[in-house]
């Protein structure tokens, strides 16, 4: 400490010890401007806090907490206390930033990274926040505060061309598109499940007019009675049955091939060329009188 700077500071002191709290600070003050040391800064920030510069105090306090590397308990038990004592008057602000080495403004003022996260103390009202770094999208907030609010304030920067502002990711130039969904088993499913269903659409039909064609024959032979009529329903009934089943078959068929083919399209499954031509699948569906056969690759 040089001459000057021990002559203003022994000045404050004496005039702290009278409690008069205006001509210390304005001794502190002259210091603290010739050489920034720890100790004046604690001795300003509370001849500040008497005097009512509430903002001015805080910042020197906490200056103090932040620089001094061998503090003294009691000396630092003071400075959290007047800190307390200034908080009612002023805003305290704690940052949350990423990437952490973006460069942080607070009314369009750069920010220490030292001073990150906080507590940055500022006046009540209207403050801006902002975070920008080379290769992402800058991230900012607007906040009108009254004294004595402590809040957090996230940035988080985005990717150049998606959101920013409190998400996103940075940017990575060597990162790939997915490949797109492939879409050949939502083609498939949709036609074995229409397939399917017009099927089943078809044999119900042909069950309903085989069924009358029993009745016309019966009719024209002009057969009465169960035992004349009975051989000849007997000769349609295997029809009518195998068709009757096939369409049962068909309708179960297509609802099962058909949610198999929703579960598929919303499951977002991506797949690459090679799994692409794996996948790729054919299928015949063949009617029989007893019910269908289903035959292909997949």
């Amino acid at each position: 400490m040089n001459t000057e700077v021990k002559r203003l500071f022994e000045e404050g002191q004496v005039a702290a010890g009278f409690a008069q709290w205006e001509k210390a600070r304005t001794a502190f003050g002259k210091a603290f401007a010739l050489r920034p040391l720890p100790q004046i800064a604690l001795n300003l920030g509370r001849a500040e806090v008497k005097v009512g510069d509430a903002l001015s105090g805080a910042e020197h306090l906490q200056y103090f907490l932040r620089e001094e590397p061998n503090p003294d308990p009691a000396e630092v038990a003071a400075a959290q206390a007047l800190i307390k004592e200034a908080k009612p008057k002023i805003v305290t602000v704690t940052m949350k930033v990423e990437p952490a080495d973006a460069e942080v403004l607070v009314d369009g003022r750069p920010i220490e990274k030292q001073l990150l996260p906080g507590p940055i103390f500022l006046p009540p009202g209207t403050h801006s926040f902002e975070a920008k770094k080379d290769g992402f999208q800058g991230a900012s907030q607007s906040l009108e505060l009254s004294a004595g609010a402590e809040v957090g304030v996230p940035l988080k920067l985005g990717a150049v061309g998606g959101g920013g502002g409190l998400v996103g990711d940075p940017v990575d130039p060597g990162k790939k598109s997915p490949p797109p969904k492939d879409k050949t088993w939502m083609y498939v499913g949709a036609g074995v499940s229409g397939g399917l269903l017009l099927l089943g659409i078809g044999t119900a039909i042909g069950g309903k007019v085989a069924q009358d064609q029993a009745f016309d024959a019966a009719r024209n032979v002009g057969c009465s009675g169960d035992q004349e009529c009975k051989p000849l329903y007997e000769q349609r009934a295997s029809m009518v049955e195998g068709l009757a089943y096939t369409s049962l078959i068909s309708f179960i068929g297509a609802g099962a091939v058909g949610t198999v083919t929703l579960i598929h399209a919303l499951s977002g499954k991506k797949q690459t060329a090679d799994t692409k031509e794996a996948s790729m699948a054919s299928f015949v569906v063949v009617p029989t009188v007893g019910g269908i056969v289903v035959q292909g690759t997949w």
